[in-house]
């Protein structure tokens, strides 16, 4: 048997033993452990149960990975959904609110990144640094569009964000301990 069949067939039973003894109440079932300690338990749960990667994670340290990965992957989005804001705008202060709000999350995926970095070298102080510091350019969008006395369009996409940072910090603590 080649080598790489061997390595698959090794993981493939790993995962199917996991999960048997999973289902049979012999290994915990860690995402509702973990997202229990957290402020959405909610949002926690169905986001790790719907993510594959979760799955493959043994412990909080894989947990926190996905939670990271998705934080990353929604201020992504919203760095794209600007993009076409921008793109539908005529009005110069919008548009130069969208351009600052561009840069905020480009900077929130970058301090996303670089707390996944933190976080597999086991400096969990930074990733909280990290997180927040993201957490605070999504704010620091939506106070631009304020000082202009507008609107933001981006506000309600924070309901979502803010959460998901707020899990991988709450995740990231349950590693301190």
């Amino acid at each position: 048997m080649k080598t790489i069949s061997k390595l698959f067939f090794l993981l493939f039973f790993t995962l199917w033993l996991h999960k048997i003894l999973a289902a049979h109440g012999e290994i915990p079932d860690l995402i509702p452990i973990a997202c229990d300690r957290t402020l959405h338990k909610d949002l926690c749960r169905n986001n790790l149960e719907s993510d594959p990667e979760s799955i493959e994670a043994v412990d909080v340290h894989g947990l926190t990975v996905v939670a990271i990965k998705q934080a990353a992957t929604n201020a992504t989005n919203i760095r794209d959904y600007i993009t076409k804001l921008d793109e539908g705008t005529s009005d110069e202060v919008v548009h130069q609110c969208l351009s600052d709000c561009f840069q905020n999350y480009e900077d929130a995926i970058d301090q996303l990144d670089d707390s996944l970095n933190a976080l597999e070298s086991k400096r969990y102080d930074d990733v909280v640094t990290w997180v927040t510091a993201a957490m605070n350019d999504a704010l620091t969008c939506d106070e631009g569009f304020k000082d202009q006395g507008r609107q933001s369009p981006l506000a309600n996409l924070r309901n979502l964000f803010d959460p998901l940072c707020s899990i991988v910090l709450s995740l990231t603590n349950q590693l301190k301990q």
